[in-house]
C-alpha cells in the first residue's frame, strides 16, 4: 500500500508459485523473497515498486527467509547450514556479486532473523530454544508502554 495518494492496496507479487518471507531492503527499493518458482525454495530479488523482472539469487536452496545487511549492500541467505553473502549494487544498474560461504551454522539452526550493523553478529532461532521451550508460551502485553516509562524516568 502506498503511503501517499489514495492509500490502494496492491499485491506485491502476483505469480502461480508458492512465494514466501519478503524482506524489503532498507531503501525500500529492492524486495527479496523465497519462492519454488524453480521446483525448489530459492531466493529471488525483485524491484519495487515496479516489480518488473527478478533476479534469481541462490543456486541450490535455502534453509530459511533472506536477511538484508542494514546499508542495504548485502543479502545473507542460509543454505544446507551454511550462510551465504551476496553484495548488491544498485549503481549504474542493480547487480549481484556471486555467493560467498561467510559460516557454517549448528544444526540446530532453524532460521535467520536479523543481522547486526557491523555483519559480525547474527540473530538466529535454535531448535533447541525452540524445543526446551515447546510447553509454556509467555506473552508480554504492555512492554511498549513500560519501556516508554523508564526510558521517561531516564532523562530526569
Amino acid at each position: 500500500m502506498s503511503l501517499e495518494g489514495t492509500h490502494e492496496s496492491r499485491p506485491v507479487l502476483q505469480d502461480s508459485f508458492s512465494a514466501n518471507a519478503p524482506r524489503l531492503s532498507p531503501d525500500g527499493r529492492l524486495l527479496a523473497y523465497i519462492s519454488d518458482e524453480s521446483g525448489r525454495n530459492e531466493v529471488y530479488v525483485a524491484p519495487d515498486p515496479q516489480m518488473n523482472g527478478k533476479w534469481v539469487i541462490s543456486n541450490g536452496g535455502v534453509d530459511c527467509a533472506p536477511v538484508w545487511d542494514p546499508p542495504g549492500k548485502a543479502l545473507y541467505y542460509a543454505q544446507t547450514g551454511t550462510v551465504l553473502k551476496v553484495d548488491v549494487s544498485q549503481e549504474p544498474t542493480i547487480s549481484f556479486s556471486p555467493p560467498q560461504k561467510i559460516v557454517t551454522l549448528p544444526a540446530s539452526v532453524i532460521s535467520i532473523h536479523d543481522i547486526s550493523r557491523d555483519g559480525n553478529k547474527f540473530l538466529v532461532t535454535s531448535a533447541e530454544e525452540i524445543t526446551a521451550n515447546a510447553t509454556q508460551l509467555t506473552v508480554v502485553l504492555g512492554w511498549f508502554s513500560e519501556l516508554r516509562q523508564k526510558f521517561s524516568s531516564l532523562k530526569k
